[in-house]
């Protein structure tokens, strides 16, 4: 054992001298490399000084930097002084290497550190790098140009290797006389260990291996002289043993007494540790099984399409599944443990309440509510809630169940808007709508259908469909067609009312059906055809009525071409001096005739065609008078007139307004037909802004004519200016809605007051003229005679002839054209012969040839200052009534007399030369 120990004792020797070795190298090291850095350091910014004093007493002479002559000499120079010293190089502003000591450094770029850092430090400063692996020092200092703006750094270098080598020299030295004094005191400490230490623990060893081996009895206490802490140690170690003697016994019969109460324990903790691990399977087998089913909940609850979260009794989020991140935008950790992040600020008062009912433990199912999600857009919810409870059965939290509704709110608002639609639609039809049951029975009607059969919906309840068609047949076949197709659409069939009468209906059928397409019933949509009926026969007769129309303009317009020839001619006679009065009497009767014919054939045109009026200043006492006396002449009726002298003249259409008075006196002779008094009164009219009779504010001439028969009803009255509407069993119904129109072309007003029994006034209502009626420029017999050259152009001959009459009777030249082509011919000719026309009179409608609209527009062409009158048997046509814009000078209507013509032409003429 002795040895044991010394061997320790040689091994710690060793180790604490490598451990001072170790610490002299290290020591020694950090002191002699920095002891030679700052050497190195010195040396350099030596040399460094002294180059930078050369090189600044250079500069003083103000030599360039790259012209330094001999100054890498002096480099060369002062390094072979410094041994230690390896490099020295000046490089300029931009890191070019301007002088080094080794020629072929020149030109190249100091690369190892930026020059410009260096410059704007303007301080010495030690750099480090490495190059080709190789560890290198740089001294750097700055040199100032005459400006003392930094120009250039002065760089000396050195490599570490040499501080390295003179180093490890020293520290080898230091080792080797550190080795000679550790080594002299480690074998002096280990004989003073053997004497001191290693001697009496050999003895006290001994002692213990002895007690080891047989006991304390048999062990050889150890001899202890020494009185130091061995000695102390030993002595101690001797009475140990001593009491550990006497201790040995008591241990044995306390070790009898503890081995019996040990086995009867045993026997106790073996049933008990049985019992604790049958309670510690059955646990581990709960734990499994509540670890089962705690993820398989979850994973229920991570899979579930509705948004599942906890609530604390703070409103805290304690958990959140993926369904609420979707709903909502909140991802899991930005929920956890805050307020529930849902609830819209004017929210607050209503959570608040919930939450507490929740923490009452109410549950809470189907409650709707309006939140928010993340990005704040508002969002439609159905909230369920269930309180949870802790160990000792008070509530800890809520869990809530929250399905996004708001699809289906938007649905339920469509449902709704398309229901009200659709009950509007319902409410609002014109058309029958029904719909009946898969047994015929109504369910449906609404008020179109009470009002089209009669029949209140009350009254329908008990009865079926097929009681509303008049022919039970016709129903057959129809629902035939309806069950085979599924649906009808405009189909014709005859219904029945509910006071019995019978009426034409088109029905739109379509069968109602289920999710399993069994029909369920139909809806119906049901017109009534009966105004369409009458419609369409007033159509009918419209159409024929047309036809008609166009023969009566053709025929009045053949008419006015033979009145023109005939009051032409009468004309003509009545110049004729020698005539006798008798003659000339029959003359003048045969042509008042005429005119009356003249104003049957403008009653054609405007029956036929309407049109435009063409407008004069006419007095209307004198157009009422004769249009009463003439209508009245031959009938059983008198006719009575009151109008004042002082009557306003309007400007008006004269054959327009005469077949106006002309109608309304028929109607009043024809409503009494066993003879009675019509009275034709008349009065200027001021009207004011805003009147009930709806016209403009001005001055107005008021007509009146009054009947003493029959009257009418109200019903009649309302409809009395509708088209085809007439109370005479052989009436057309187009006279009183004629007269109506031409009145408004006037822009006037015509109204009606009947009573039954009491008679009947018409009222006409024209815009008064401020100019007075002028009268005949002369009278026939006496025309001032004309002069120039006339162009007539009209299809018919006889109309050429009489016309070619009066104008040379009234002194005229005349040439004749049949169509606007050879009319264009003759006035091109007479304008190139230097004899042109003074005007030119044009027929408007030349059948299969060009009239006079199109003539008219070719000779503006020839001649812009052209002067033309149109006239045509077709009174009513626009050119007619807007000559000036088709640029014709004036206007004549045929049958015209030669006064009327020459007065035409005089206006015409008026500014010719």
């Amino acid at each position: 054992m002795a040895i044991g120990i010394r061997k320790k004792v040689i091994f710690i020797s060793v180790a604490v001298l490598f451990l001072a070795l170790a610490a002299t190298t290290i020591v020694s090291s950090i002191f002699f490399m920095r002891e030679y850095s700052a050497a190195l350091k010195s040396r350099a910014f030596l040399v460094g000084s002294i180059l930078k004093y050369q090189l600044e007493k250079l500069l003083k002479y103000d030599i360039p930097l790259n012209d330094l002559v001999g100054f890498d000499e002096q480099c060369q120079e002062i390094i072979n002084n410094y041994g230690d010293i390896t490099y020295a190089m000046v490089v300029d502003i931009n890191g070019r290497i301007l002088f080094h000591n080794d020629p072929q450094k020149r030109g190249e770029m100091f690369i190892y550190k930026n020059i410009q850092e260096i410059l704007q430090n303007q301080k010495q400063e030690l750099q480090r790098y490495n190059r080709n692996g190789e560890k290198f020092y740089n001294f750097s200092i700055p040199v100032q140009g005459l400006d003392n703006a930094p120009i250039a750094a002065i760089i000396i270098g050195f490599p570490a290797s040499l501080i390295t080598h003179k180093t490890a020299l020293m520290v080898a030295y230091s080792v080797g006389v550190a080795i000679i004094f550790l080594t002299v005191g480690a074998i002096s400490m280990v004989i003073l260990l053997q004497f001191w230490v290693t001697t009496p623990l050999g003895q006290l060893l001994r002692a213990i291996m002895d007690i080891r081996a047989g006991g304390t009895d048999s062990a050889q206490l150890p001899i202890i002289k020494s009185k130091d802490e061995f000695g102390d140690l030993g002595r101690a170690f001797n009475e140990m043993v001593l009491q550990l003697r006497q201790s040995q016994a008591q241990v044995q019969n306390y070790t009898q007494e503890l081995e019996f109460k040990v086995a009867e324990s045993t026997s106790h903790l073996q049933e008990a540790n049985e019992k604790l691990r049958q309670d510690i399977q059955v646990r581990l087998q709960a734990e499994a099984a509540l670890r089962q089913t705690t993820q398989k909940l979850q994973t229920v609850i991570n899979a579930a399409p509705l948004a599942i979260f906890v609530l604390d009794l703070e409103g805290r989020v304690r958990m959140w599944n993926p369904a609420a991140e979707r709903i909502f935008g909140w991802r899991q950790e930005e929920a956890m443990r805050q307020r529930l992040p849902i609830v819209p600020e004017d929210k607050l008062e209503e959570f608040q309440g919930l939450l507490q009912r929740a923490g009452e433990g109410e549950l809470l199912t189907g409650i709707e509510l309006t939140r928010r999600k993340k990005d704040g857009s508002p969002i439609e919810i159905s909230l369920y809630t269930a309180p949870l409870y802790d160990d000792q059965g008070q509530v800890a939290g809520t869990m809530a169940l929250v399905a996004d509704v708001t699809e289906r709110r938007r649905a339920e608002e469509e449902i709704r808007k398309a229901h009200e639609s659709l009950e509007n639609v319902f409410a609002s039809s014109a058309d029958a709508i029904g719909t009946v049951d898969r047994h015929g029975h109504i369910t449906q009607w609404n008020k179109a259908a009470e009002e089209i059969f009669g029949y209140p919906f009350e009254e329908l309840r008990e009865k079926r469909s097929v009681d509303l068609f008049a022919d039970p047949a016709e129903f057959k076949v129809m629902d035939m067609q309806l069950r085979r197709r599924g649906y009808l659409r405009n189909y014709e069939i005859s219904m029945r009312k509910k006071d019995g009468s019978v009426f034409p209906c088109s029905l739109s059928i379509r069968m109602l059906r289920d999710l399993d397409n069994r029909a369920t019933g139909s809806i119906t949509v049901a017109r009534d055809l009966s105004e369409f009926k009458l419609l369409e026969v007033e159509r009918q007769r419209f159409s024929k009525m047309e036809a008609v129309g166009t023969l009566a303009g053709g025929i009045a317009h053949d008419f006015n071409n033979i009145l023109t020839a005939i009051i032409g001619n009468i004309s003509l006679a009545m110049l004729d001096l020698q005539i006798n009065q008798q003659a000339r009497e029959r003359l003048t009767e045969a042509e008042r005739a005429c005119q009356q014919a003249q104003n049957l054939s403008r009653q054609l045109l405007t029956f036929a065609k309407g049109g435009a009026p063409i407008k004069k200043i006419v007095s209307l006492k004198e157009l009422a008078s004769e249009s009463a006396s003439f209508a009245c002449s031959g009938s059983r009726v008198n006719c009575q007139t009151s109008l004042p002298d002082d009557l306003w003249a309007a400007e008006a259409d004269p054959g327009q307004i005469s077949q106006v008075l002309h109608n309304l006196v028929i109607n009043a002779i024809q409503a009494m037909p066993s003879g009675g008094m019509v009275r034709i009164l008349g009065e200027n009219l001021v009207v004011e802004t805003g009147s009930e009779l709806g016209l403009d504010a001005g001055r107005y001439v008021k007509i009146s004519i009054q009947d003493e028969g029959i009257g009418m009803s109200a019903d009649h009255l309302s409809k009395i200016f509708d088209p085809y509407f007439t109370t005479k069993q052989m009436g057309s119904g187009l006279g009183l809605a004629t007269s109506y129109s031409i009145i408004k072309n006037h822009r006037g007003h015509m109204s009606v007051e009947s009573k039954l029994e009491k008679g009947t006034t018409f009222q006409v209502y024209l815009p008064a003229s401020d100019q007075k009626v002028t009268q005949q420029l002369q009278e026939d017999g006496e025309l001032i005679s004309g002069k120039g050259r006339i162009l007539v152009m009209d299809d018919e001959p006889m109309v050429r002839k009489v016309l070619g009459k009066m104008l040379l009777a009234m002194g005229y030249e005349v040439e004749s054209a049949q169509d606007g082509a050879q009319a264009l011919e003759l006035y091109t000719r007479a304008q190139d012969t230097g004899d042109p026309f003074v005007t030119v009179i044009l027929d408007l409608t030349v059948p299969g040839g060009m009239g006079g609209k199109e003539a008219m527009a070719r000779l503006l062409k020839i001649d812009s200052q052209v002067k033309a009158i149109v006239s045509s048997g077709y009174s009513d046509d626009p050119v007619m009534a807007n000559f000036q814009s088709y640029g014709f000078t004036d206007v004549i209507a045929k049958p015209y007399r030669i006064s009327e013509l020459d007065k035409v032409l005089k206006n015409t003429l008026s500014g010719w030369k």
